[in-house]
């Protein structure tokens, strides 16, 4: 009896990945292998381009869903395989090189943005059998991706080399999907474990248009100088104070600003009846990001905090949303809509209350139910008190802080440990009208929660 064969497929940005559903047809005509499409959600142009921890998004999530797979074929003695494409292949590259339990058979590429550099013998011990890159010489967006921005490489357009075994087509970035390309490179692969190439005969080897030499140049750093020498000129000719002569009333050693912070860091929210049930369109901590700014090195750290005190489920999923911010103009983010539709009232634009609504959202995802409420302040009757059940608060737990000037409202978030300044680390939303990680102060915390059925640290 054939040995069970499962095909992970993982997609790339800008797409819900409908490719997936001919995969699946193609793949039928074999019947000891199994197709398990791998989403984790559209990823944009923007965040991709933009180095910053939204980038752990689409690795987190995948992560989430290919281990269990993973886990549960090794234990019935199957196979395990990998399709990807695009953003995908970086996003398996990078689960290549961090987690010990990403372990697989055979990978194939396909419009790769992984960097021509990556060390594949330092992962040959995780992918057991062969590593197949199909790359078209016409694909503009892996060189784009290396030209423009850090991080990807452009082995979609150029190939890598030893020790992957690379195939040359005469094609762009998504053109690996028709069903006869399938049926050609890649049921004869997992069919027989035929490597099968593209045959030119006589005709001459195609070669990337003239014009893509334009993105052998690193303009991401061009662009840097130039954005450097505005600041400079910026800075050195917008100086000068404006002046504030008696005439006018002002006093020009003390004249104040338009607006004023209170000194905690937390601005007065709005007044009235409205401000007490919605808890404000947009909270105002630390708006200036200057008193806490998170890093990858420590987003790493809570990740696996987060795993020994079994929070990781719902944290990983918090950390994945970071960056999500409130479109300008008419435009709603459909991912905040995401947030409210989880919890009462719903909300059909992104520029109304949402702090509650992201961590019922989170909460839901993780399996967990929330409080289908609005109301930051519900989430201190929800679940158990954590500092009656471990004494202190743990990585993951669910925090609500007051905030000034608004009676009976307050912000609710994740608990991420001590900031620098002595302050609480909190991961909220809503928070400058983006997910985003915060220093609240100590005396403004009314308690930590932690799920009903939250078992304790992992022993």
């Amino acid at each position: 009896m054939p040995r069970k064969h499962i095909i992970l497929l993982v997609h790339g940005i800008r797409t819900h990945a409908s490719w997936y559903e001919r995969a699946q047809q193609v793949f039928a005509q074999l019947g000891d292998i199994e197709i398990e499409p791998i989403k984790y959600g559209r990823f944009d142009l923007f965040r991709f381009l933009i180095p910053g921890p939204w980038r752990r998004g689409p690795i987190d999530r995948s992560e989430d869903r290919m281990l269990p797979i993973i886990d549960r074929v090794r234990k019935e003695g199957g196979l395990v395989s990998v399709i990807a494409h695009s953003n995908g292949t970086n996003v398996v590259a990078t689960l290549l090189k961090e987690s010990h339990l990403f372990k697989i058979d055979n990978l194939i590429l396909c419009g790769s943005v992984v960097d021509t550099d990556f060390d594949w013998e330092g992962v040959s011990h995780k992918v057991s059998g062969k590593i197949i890159n199909d790359y078209g010489v016409r694909d503009i967006w892996p060189a784009v991706a290396k030209s423009f921005t850090w991080g990807y490489g452009y082995s979609g357009t150029n190939g890598f080399g030893a020790p992957v075994k690379d195939r040359l087509h005469d094609t762009t970035h998504s053109a690996y999907f028709s069903k006869d390309f399938m049926e050609k490179y890649w049921i004869s692969f997992f069919r027989d474990g035929s490597i099968v190439r593209p045959e030119y005969g006589d005709v001459e080897i195609p070669e990337s248009p003239w014009w893509f030499y334009f993105f052998e140049v690193p303009w991401k750093w061009v662009i840097v100088a130039l954005l450097g020498l505005l600041a400079f000129f910026a800075w050195s000719g917008g100086g000068a104070t404006p002046d504030v002569s008696p005439s006018d009333g002002g006093d020009p050693t003390t004249a104040a600003p338009a607006t004023a912070t209170p000194a905690d860091g937390v601005a007065p929210a709005p007044t009235g009846p409205s401000a007490e049930t919605t808890e404000g369109p947009a909270l105002s901590l630390a708006c200036d990001r200057g008193s806490y700014v998170v890093n990858l090195d420590e987003l790493g750290q809570l990740r696996s905090d987060a795993d020994l005190v079994n929070t990781a489920t719902w944290v990983n999923i918090a950390i994945g949303e970071l960056g999500q911010r409130e479109f300008s103009g008419d435009e709603a983010n459909p991912r905040i809509l995401a947030y409210m539709a989880t919890a009462e009232p719903k909300f059909a634009s992104d520029e109304q209350p949402w702090n509650s609504q992201f961590v019922n959202y989170v909460m839901n995802r993780a399996g967990k139910t929330g409080t289908n409420s609005g109301l930051a302040r519900s989430w201190l009757s929800w679940g158990k008190d954590a500092i009656a059940e471990v004494g202190e608060p743990v990585v993951g737990s669910v925090v609500v802080t007051s905030r000034d000037g608004v009676p009976g409202g307050g912000v609710a978030g994740f608990y991420l440990g001590s900031a620098p300044d002595g302050g609480v680390r909190v991961l909220a939303g809503n928070i400058c009208k983006e997910v985003s990680i915060v220093s609240v102060p100590e005396s403004k915390i009314l308690g930590y929660r932690l799920p009903s059925d939250w078992l304790g640290p992992a022993q």
